[in-house]
C-alpha cells in the first residue's frame, strides 16, 4: 500500500514539475517576443505576485507555493493569447469604407493637434 501511495505522488509530483516547466518556458519566451514587457509588467497582472518572486519563481529558486504561481502565469499566458487572437481577429474584420476613412481623418488630426473631435451621423452609416 505504501509503495502504491509513493508512486501516485511521484507521478502528481511530475505532472506539477512539468506544468511548472512549460510556464517557466512558456512566460521566458512570451518575454523574448514582447521585449518592451518586463518581468515587473508580468508581476503587476499576476494576482497578487510580486516581481522579487517572479523572478526566484523564474530561475527555479522559489521555496513558496510553486503551484500557485505556476497556474497564475499559465492564467496570464492565456489570456495573452487570447488578447493576440482577438487583436488578429479585429484586425481581419475592419472594411476601409469612405466613412472610415473620414473617421481616421479627423482622429488624426485631432491627435496631431492635441484637440478634441467629436463624429456624428445618421444611424446606419457604419
Amino acid at each position: 500500500m505504501e509503495n502504491e501511495v509513493q508512486a501516485v505522488q511521484e507521478a502528481v509530483n511530475t505532472q506539477q514539475d512539468e506544468r511548472y516547466e512549460n510556464a517557466r518556458v512558456g512566460l521566458m519566451s512570451f518575454l523574448a517576443t514582447h521585449p518592451r514587457i518586463k518581468q515587473v509588467h508580468i508581476s503587476r497582472a499576476l494576482n497578487d505576485i510580486k516581481a522579487p518572486t517572479l523572478n526566484q519563481w523564474m530561475s527555479g529558486k522559489y521555496t513558496g507555493n510553486v503551484t500557485r504561481i505556476t497556474a497564475e502565469v499559465e492564467n496570464f499566458l492565456q489570456r495573452e493569447k487570447e488578447k493576440e487572437s482577438l487583436k488578429r481577429r479585429d484586425e481581419e474584420q475592419v472594411v476601409e469604407t469612405v466613412n472610415l476613412a473620414a473617421i481616421h481623418q479627423i482622429a488624426r488630426d485631432c491627435h496631431v493637434k492635441g484637440k478634441i473631435g467629436v463624429v456624428y451621423g445618421d444611424s446606419s452609416l457604419g
